[in-house]
């Protein structure tokens, strides 16, 4: 008697490869691939960096995640003209 095989688990294209070659569409399903993917970042502020900051996020009702952003969002706005052309 023969054992029933098992189908292999479908596997998709790599998205971040195609990102980093440019393509802008998944290949089978033709759907725009997420350019606004999050990544994570590690960062370090002092004790006391950390603490104002957090005390600060909350109190206006933000959260620090939110607040980093912002702040690397208005950073590369201000900058943007020293980047290099794509």
């Amino acid at each position: 008697m023969q054992e029933p095989t098992k189908p292999s688990p479908a596997v998709g294209p790599d998205f971040r490869k195609l990102l980093r070659q440019g393509q802008k569409k998944d290949p089978i399903a033709g759907k725009k691939i997420r350019e606004e993917e999050m990544i994570r970042c590690g960062y370090y502020l002092t004790a006391v960096e950390q603490r104002q900051f957090k005390l600060l996020a909350i109190s206006n009702g933000h959260s620090m995640t939110e607040l980093l952003r912002k702040a690397v969002q208005d950073y590369i706005r201000i900058h943007k003209h020293k980047l290099p052309k794509e």
